[in-house]
């Protein structure tokens, strides 16, 4: 093949073990669960926590479906300025490098974020809220990436503007649940360390009393 291509290869492994070993050192996170749920059998996976669950079990298909779908363009992406012309190459390379990227790492997050919710690691509620704030501010910045290559005149199509609108919409919802919801603190308590212990909680000690400093006698 070309160095062009070699390169793009190389530049889609990089992503991939840049993603996946990423995934493993986040798997290892495992901060103590809230003082309230430290030491409890967690909840059954229930209630609206379903919804979550249902979604996080099916973004990585969706991710996985949209990388394969038009011909593999998501793997081509890269090619685009060799036969397309504009009018600032480097930054529309770099721009559709770095969504390349993003495309890879969201994939490894979603299965990430699958396992451990299943497991009921107390990683989860945090990386919840990452994934959906992520999540928006990725779509918000993608557009512009779109906007500001001129991909709509180009491809005939707008941006999808109902993915940031839905991105919204869940993120305005899910963040305040998973911080603070009894249940999903009750859920999600499991350590990857069984035999974690719970931080101490400083406990202020009381000030002896300090006599005033005497004045020097002149």
């Amino acid at each position: 093949g070309s160095p062009d291509a070699w390169g793009k290869w190389l530049f889609i492994a990089f992503c991939l073990g840049a993603s996946v070993y990423g995934a493993f050192w986040l798997y290892r996170y495992d901060p103590p669960p809230h003082a309230e749920a430290f030491g409890h059998q967690p909840w059954a996976i229930g209630s609206y926590l379903i919804l979550p669950a249902i979604g996080i079990s099916l973004s990585p298909l969706r991710l996985l479906y949209d990388m394969f779908s038009d011909d593999m363009a998501f793997f081509h992406a890269t090619d685009y300025t060799s036969y397309m012309a504009t009018d600032h190459p480097v930054l529309v390379d770099l721009a559709m490098h770095f969504s390349q990227l993003m495309g890879f790492v969201q994939l490894t997050f979603t299965v990430l974020l699958a396992v451990l919710f299943f497991q009921r690691r107390s990683s989860v509620p945090l990386l919840m809220k990452v994934l959906y704030a992520g999540t928006l501010a990725w779509l918000c910045i993608d557009f512009w990436i779109y906007e500001a290559m001129g991909l709509e005149e180009l491809l005939g199509e707008p941006y999808g503007a109902k993915e940031i609108t839905r991105a919204f919409i869940a993120a305005a919802i899910w963040i305040p649940v998973f911080h603070l919801s009894e249940r999903v603190r009750m859920t999600f308590n499991r350590q990857l360390d069984p035999n974690a212990q719970m931080p101490p909680v400083a406990v202020p000690t009381p000030q002896e009393d300090v006599p005033p400093p005497q004045d020097p006698v002149g």
